[in-house]
C-alpha cells in the first residue's frame, strides 16, 4: 500500500507541477552561492540567499532543494520544529529528493523519519482498490435470463438420463444373448448376468422414463 501510494504521489507531483517555471540561471546560481555559504559555515548569508531563491518561484526541484538546505540549517541552529516543516515541504515538492551528502546522521534520520511519516499519511488516503462486480440483472430481464437456462438444464438431464437407461437396456441384451443354445456359459456367468440384467432392465425403464420427461420440460421451457 506504501509503494502504492508513494507511486501515486509521484505522478500526482509530475502532473499538477506546482511552482511555476523552469530553473533559470540566476536560480541555479543562487543555489550555487547557498550551498558555497553552507561549506564555508556562513549560515546565516545561505539561510538569507535560500529566502530569496524561493521568492524567485523557481521549479519544484529546486524548491525542494532550497527548502532542504534550509531545514538543515534550522537544524543547525536547534530549530527542530521549523526544520521539520521545511524537510516536510521540500518532500512534498519532490519526493524523490535526499538530505545532502555528509549531513549528520542526526538530520538524516529526522529526514527518513519525516518521509515515512508523509507516506504513511498518503497511504491513508489511497481508497481500497474498487473490485468491479458483475452487473447484477434484475426484473424482466432476470427472469428471461432464468428461462432461457431451464430449457438447456432439462436438455442436459435428459441426455444424461437416456445415457444410463442405454446402459441398463445394454446389460438385458447382453443376458439375452447368453440365452442362444450356441452359446457355452457357467452357472457363475449366467446367474451374474441375470441379476446385471435385472438391474439393467429397472435402471432403463426409470431412464426412459426420466429422459422422456426431462424432454418434454426442455421443449415446455423453451
Amino acid at each position: 500500500m506504501r509503494a502504492i501510494a508513494l507511486g501515486m504521489w509521484l505522478v500526482a507531483r509530475s502532473l499538477t507541477g506546482g511552482v511555476t517555471g523552469p530553473t533559470t540561471a540566476a536560480q541555479q546560481a543562487k543555489l550555487d552561492a547557498a550551498i558555497h555559504a553552507i561549506d564555508d559555515l556562513n549560515d546565516e548569508q545561505a539561510h538569507a540567499l535560500l529566502k530569496e531563491l524561493l521568492a524567485m518561484s523557481p521549479a519544484d526541484h529546486l524548491a525542494a532543494q532550497a527548502y532542504v538546505y534550509l531545514g538543515v540549517l534550522d537544524f543547525n541552529a536547534l530549530d527542530d520544529v521549523r526544520a521539520r516543516e521545511e524537510l516536510r515541504r521540500a518532500l512534498e515538492l519532490d519526493p524523490t529528493i535526499d538530505v545532502p551528502p555528509l549531513t549528520s546522521p542526526k538530520i538524516a534520520l529526522a529526514f527518513a523519519q519525516i518521509r515515512r511519516d508523509l507516506v504513511q499519511a498518503m497511504a491513508r488516503t489511497v481508497p481500497a482498490a474498487a473490485v468491479e462486480a458483475p452487473p447484477v440483472v434484475t426484473g424482466p430481464e432476470a427472469r428471461s435470463t432464468a428461462s432461457r437456462a431451464w430449457p438447456w438444464l432439462f436438455a442436459g438431464a435428459a441426455v444424461v438420463a437416456a445415457g444410463v437407461s442405454s446402459w441398463g437396456w445394454i446389460q438385458v441384451s447382453n443376458f439375452e444373448s447368453l440365452k442362444n443354445p450356441s452359446t457355452v456359459v457357467s452357472m457363475a456367468q449366467a446367474q451374474s448376468s441375470h441379476s446385471a440384467a435385472s438391474t439393467g432392465e429397472a435402471i432403463g425403464i426409470i431412464g426412459l422414463v426420466a429422459a422422456a420427461s426431462l424432454a418434454t420440460g426442455a421443449v415446455f421451457t423453451w
